[in-house]
């Protein structure tokens, strides 16, 4: 129980005390303390504390400088800061599965990866672990029982530091007894049932490691659509520069006098108001 030194109303807690003091006596709780001097100390110089440090708890350090720096200087060290560092970081690398930025965050070709498991049934079929780590190195799609690594390579993995990282990883996952299936991102996107078909011939002939490259096809398709993309933009501009030189002509030659701009949109196919738009816009008018 506590009591109200001002009214000695009784409360069944400290909270409803402060409640009743706030709503009776319209004080807060600073002040109600600070009446009957009952404000927590500094620990290094004993003076009232009146600020807050979590929620409705007081602190137990007071604003001077000199106990501000005495506070610092208790707390961790950087070395001691850079050490535990260190151990969390080993124990994220051993333990993914309770580290939920590793399995909450899928990309989207690992997520595209991840669906097509799901409607072929392999996820039943095989025990598969996404993120599965082997210090200091995760597997994107670890086939425990067939000890199969599945790596999705996105564009970064092009990057020339990138690469020599792949390749200490493929070193590593070899001398443990995996074999590395890794495949192109775009792979998926274009077409993967051909993948998961490319991965069903890797899983059953046994094969140590193999890349899957971007298909041929894909590629030859891609140079196509944009050497056809720049040729229609090239036309698209012949066309436009075409017919400002002929509106040009066409204004030039009409004559200015009423209804000169009504005319000369019938004759565009426009209003007089795209016409006025276009001569302030593409033709430069003799002052």
């Amino acid at each position: 129980m506590e009591t109200c030194k001002i009214c000695n109303k009784e409360s069944t807690n400290t909270r409803s005390l402060y409640a009743h003091i706030r709503s009776s006596h319209k004080l807060n709780k600073i002040e109600y303390l600070t009446l009957y001097n009952e404000l927590p100390k500094c620990k290094y110089c004993d003076k009232p504390v009146t600020t807050r440090a979590n929620g409705h708890k007081l602190s137990t350090l007071c604003s001077d400088e000199k106990c501000l720096e005495k506070s610092q200087k208790e707390r961790m060290t950087e070395e001691t800061r850079k050490k535990l560092s260190k151990i969390r970081l080993v124990y994220m690398k051993a333990n993914p599965e309770k580290t939920a930025w590793r399995t909450k965050n899928i990309s989207y070709p690992e997520k595209l990866f991840n669906d097509n498991l799901i409607k072929l049934g392999w996820n039943k079929k095989y025990n598969i672990i996404r993120e599965k780590s082997v210090f200091p190195y995760f597997i994107d799609f670890a086939f425990i029982d067939l000890k199969v690594a599945i790596e999705i390579d996105g564009s970064q993995h092009e990057e020339k530091e990138r690469k020599k990282s792949d390749i200490k990883k493929d070193k590593l996952l070899k001398e443990n007894g995996w074999r590395i299936f890794r495949v192109k991102a775009i792979n998926l996107y274009h077409d993967v049932d051909k993948v998961f078909e490319k991965l069903k011939v890797f899983i059953n002939n046994g094969i140590k490691v193999e890349n899957v490259e971007i298909f041929p096809e894909i590629l030859k398709e891609k140079e196509i659509k944009k050497r056809d993309n720049i040729k229609k933009k090239k036309e698209r501009e012949n066309i436009k520069q075409e017919l400002i030189k002929k509106r040009t002509e066409e204004y030039k030659n009409i004559k200015k006098e009423n209804g000169w701009v009504g005319r000369l949109g019938d004759q565009w196919g426009v209003s007089h108001t795209q016409v006025r738009r276009y001569i302030n816009k593409y033709i430069e008018i003799d002052s």
